[in-house]
């Protein structure tokens, strides 16, 4: 009985995709870690496994996890292996990540045999995976950047396998699910599937109707258990926004280490070539062009919103998929030019940064994860839990005191803590920016309060409190914090430097309109009126945008406020300064309760303090209080009043001498309006520099 023996070309082949999938293992494995924001994914598989349900604290319905599959793909496994969360998601996401290269070098060798290739085929575009290191990286680290090359890579296998179309459409159809974005994909994907097959319509509903049928059922649950259409960190991160010059600036950080522009245009010139050459047939373009326009319309739309604070991350994705038509090549005579350049370019570009350093371009608000991390543990592969409580002492260790002695107090990542409100049902609180983390050090029914929004509901809704630091512009404010779990008799303790008024307007705004439903929506008990109520109102609170500053938050959702908003051309919120200093009764600068003062400038020019009240009022004066002795009493300053269209001056004062204390009084007509204005046009040299210091304003 004679054995079919494989050809040389066929072990070659075979050999070389082995190759280089064992290396890209090899390589992930040996920098596997987890991030803390894997972490804040092991959270919520805890809590389900628990039976919590899938939310971050048990105490309210958040969606801090971006991706719904690799959530539940961790419960299963979980359940099944009863494995260490950490290990296990370092494990699955190594799995993925070296599957979709298999895939994706098997598909391609698909369609060139299928063309009629019969010699040597070898890894040319899959070569990315050696040469750029945070595809080692993001192999791992606990989140779900393998189960997204999976995906896409599946997604191409399944087109050129030609399977059956119900599967195929089942398939693409999970991409909102491996990540929001990529639903770009499945719309594409499946497009493509149609155009190669050109089903009946009935045949082309059912097979829509089949692809959607999970994501939509998901996202009737999501709108109904959360009361939002999209995971918190997407409202966090303000996805619907559009940043092009950051993004633009992200993409530069991405390309400036490893030259990815390489690769690319190698692949570019080649596939011109073949379509001069008329190489490529139609039905063929056809299907190559699926992975580009998806990964054309995804970097697109990591463009948009500016990229991501992690190194490389959001183009990884993109830039597997582009290359996918052309991760094996033909050993030709025309193809051996552009397989010697992909693979010269990996390896030189592997060993020159694939060191371990930090290679992120200096001055970005961009930073490389794995080095951080690694850094900050002092742990070659953090991903171990205990490895990240170690590190985030003093506060573990307070958090852990405190639980240990029933002290009840809101603790800090900073290292502080102070009296926790006590009709809460925790525990402790502990206040964490590394969310993950802080999910680690706490039990699963102590809360954690996320000050960056990912896992808080009413944070991921804030306008930016840090405009231009991507991932992270809405860090909120204390006040929010101290008001929904500080201890009210604690309000004018000024932690923080958090005056007490701030914390009080914070508090009564959380329970007016709006706001008020918002909190309900996500800590009342579950029913089926609430879910009702959750899945009809999610589209306005999926659109709800809450004013960082309380007493806006306040003016905005209760009508009216105890004190009026202030806002002002800029702004130096530090060592007693604060514009709401101007408001707080304080008549003259003490201690930690200095007033307002501007931000220093090198020159005289204009600077601004505006009051707004909740309504209309009649006004006849003004009352100026100088702040630290009339030092930065402007020289030169006109007060205003708002008509409704446009500024009215109603006092100017020239080369004004003010007293360094008490009450200076300016009176005009009486007139009805909502907002007041002071205009410093020419400031006072201070210790150096120019100022417009105010200790209070009144309106009587």
């Amino acid at each position: 009985m004679s054995v079919a023996r494989w050809s040389r070309a066929t072990q070659v082949t075979v050999a070389s995709i082995a190759f280089v999938a064992l290396a890209y293992a090899v390589l992930a494995w040996h920098r596997r870690w987890m991030s803390d924001d894997g972490m804040i994914v092991l959270r919520t598989v805890r809590n389900i496994l628990e039976g919590n349900g899938p939310t971050f604290n048990v105490f309210e319905r958040a969606e801090a996890n971006t991706s719904t599959l690799w959530t539940y793909i961790l419960v299963l496994f979980a359940g099944i292996t009863r494995l260490r969360l950490e290990y296990l998601a370092v494990f699955l996401g190594l799995l993925f990540s070296v599957l979709a290269v298999v895939l994706g070098m098997d598909a391609t060798r698909r369609l060139l045999r299928a063309r009629g290739s019969t010699g040597m085929i070898v890894p040319a575009g899959a070569l990315i995976v050696i040469g750029v290191f945070p595809f080692w990286d993001y192999a791992t680290s606990g989140l779900e950047t393998g189960l997204c090359f999976a995906w896409v890579a599946l997604c191409w296998w399944m087109l050129v396998a030609s399977p059956r179309l119900r599967l195929a459409a089942f398939v693409f159809g999970l991409g909102p699910l491996v990540r929001p974005d990529l639903g770009i994909g499945s719309i594409v994907f499946f497009a493509t599937l149609w155009a190669l097959h050109r089903p009946s319509w009935k045949k082309t509903l059912q097979l829509a109707a089949i692809g959607m049928a999970l994501p939509v059922g998901y996202e009737i649950f999501r709108a109904g258990y959360y009361g939002s259409l999209v995971p918190l960190p997407a409202l966090a991160k303000s996805a619907t926004e559009s940043a092009w010059a950051r993004g633009i600036k992200y993409l530069g950080d991405f390309n400036h280490p490893y030259l990815v522009w390489i690769p690319l245009a190698t692949v570019l010139a080649l596939f011109a070539y073949a379509l001069r050459k008329r190489i490529v047939v139609k039905r063929e373009l056809v299907l190559i062009a699926a992975p580009i326009v998806t990964a054309a319309l995804d970097a697109v739309y990591v463009l948009r919103v500016g990229g991501d604070f992690m190194h490389a991350r959001m183009f990884l994705v993109p830039t597997f998929a582009v290359l996918l038509p052309a991760f094996v090549l033909p050993v030709r005579r025309f193809t051996v030019p552009a397989i010697t350049v992909l693979a010269g370019w990996a390896v030189v570009t592997a060993i020159r940064v694939g060191d371990g350093e930090d290679h992120t371009t200096a001055g970005h608000p961009i930073e490389d994860e794995r080095v951080g991390y690694a850094n900050w543990t002092r742990r070659k592969h953090p991903i171990r839990g205990e490895v990240f409580v170690r590190a985030d002492r003093p506060a573990s260790t307070l958090a852990a005191t405190a639980l240990k002695t029933g002290e009840r107090v809101i603790v800090s990542q900073l290292g502080w803590k102070v009296p926790m409100n006590p009709a809460l049902a925790t525990p402790i609180v502990y206040v964490a920016g590394r969310l993950g983390t802080g999910g680690v050090v706490v039990p699963l029914d102590t809360m954690v309060a996320d000050t960056l929004g990912l896992a808080h509901p009413l944070g991921a809704r804030i306008t930016p409190t840090l405009p231009g630091y991507t991932g992270h512009e809405k860090v909120i404010p204390w006040a929010w914090i101290f008001a929904d779990f500080g201890d009210p008799a604690h309000d004018d303790d000024k932690f923080e430097n958090t005056p007490g008024y701030l914390i009080r307007s914070a508090r009564h705004a959380m329970q007016c309109g709006e706001l008020a439903e918002l909190m309900d929506s996500v800590r009342a008990p579950m029913t089926p009126s609430r879910f009702w109520s959750n899945l009809t109102g999610a589209v306005r609170r999926t659109r709800l945008v809450i004013p960082n500053d309380p007493i806006e938050a306040e003016q905005k959702f209760c009508g009216s406020g105890s004190l009026p908003l202030v806002t002002a051309s800029s702004v130096f919120p530090f060592d007693g300064w604060s514009k709401y200093g101007v408001v707080d009764g304080i008549k003259e600068s003490k201690v930690g309760a200095l007033g307002h003062t501007s931000k220093p400038k090198p020159g005289p020019g204009t600077e601004w303090l505006e009051l707004r009240f909740a309504a209309d009022r009649t006004v006849s004066k003004v009352v100026l209080y100088p702040a630290t002795d009339g030092e930065g009493f402007p020289l030169d300053f006109t007060i205003q009043t708002w008509d409704g269209k446009r500024w009215i001056d109603q006092v100017t004062q020239k080369d004004y001498t003010p007293q360094k204390s008490g009450p200076h009084e300016f009176a005009f007509a009486p007139t009805t309006t909502d907002r007041i204005r002071v205009v410093g046009t020419k400031l006072r040299f201070v210790r150096g520099e120019y100022v417009f210091q105010l200790a209070e304003i009144e309106v009587p």
